[in-house]
């Protein structure tokens, strides 16, 4: 029955992470004598040993996830400040870049920039004409097929926040 005990104490203790002579020998005191009340008293003393080296073993693994997780935690916040740095230079090139499109646009005889804008998506050409001067917007939907100039300023006038009128 002794040999069982240090047996399973044995294999317990590597369970819970506890290495060298500390595994081999439990950690209750010598063997009981034979009877019940030593016996238990054993049990007990080894089940509290091996809760205790549980939890150590357990606080030491959390306290290694905890210090993984706040170097994760800092990476990701540095990312994410680079991001946003990204994000920020991307949307102020957008943004010349549009003030440029509506410059050259603006500056093009309407004929070329109607050819152009007709081979353009809805959105796209939309939101060009939208940021055009009234006066050269109109010059250029003049020389667009009447569909799609009509389709175009549907879509204009629906953007500005205007629902378009049906003809009855």
């Amino acid at each position: 029955m002794a040999l069982k005990l240090r047996l399973w104490a044995t294999a317990a203790g590597l369970a819970v992470g506890v290495s060298g002579a500390a595994a081999m020998e439990p950690q209750a005191g010598p063997a009981p004598a034979p009877g019940d009340d030593a016996l238990k008293a054993y049990c007990g003393a080894l089940a509290n040993n091996l809760a205790d080296a549980e939890k150590s073993a357990q606080a030491l693994a959390l306290s290694e996830l905890e210090d993984k997780l706040q170097k994760r935690i800092a990476e990701l916040t540095a990312k994410q400040a680079e991001l946003s740095e990204l994000v920020r230079k991307r949307d102020e090139m957008a943004r010349r870049a549009d003030a440029t499109l509506v410059d050259i646009y603006g500056k093009m005889k309407p004929e070329s920039a109607a050819a152009q804008i007709a081979a353009m998506e809805d959105g796209i050409a939309v939101a060009l004409l939208s940021k055009l001067s009234t006066r050269t917007a109109s010059a250029i939907l003049n020389e667009i097929q009447a569909e799609r100039a009509a389709r175009l300023t549907e879509a204009m006038a629906m953007a500005g926040g205007k629902t378009p009128q049906k003809k009855s």
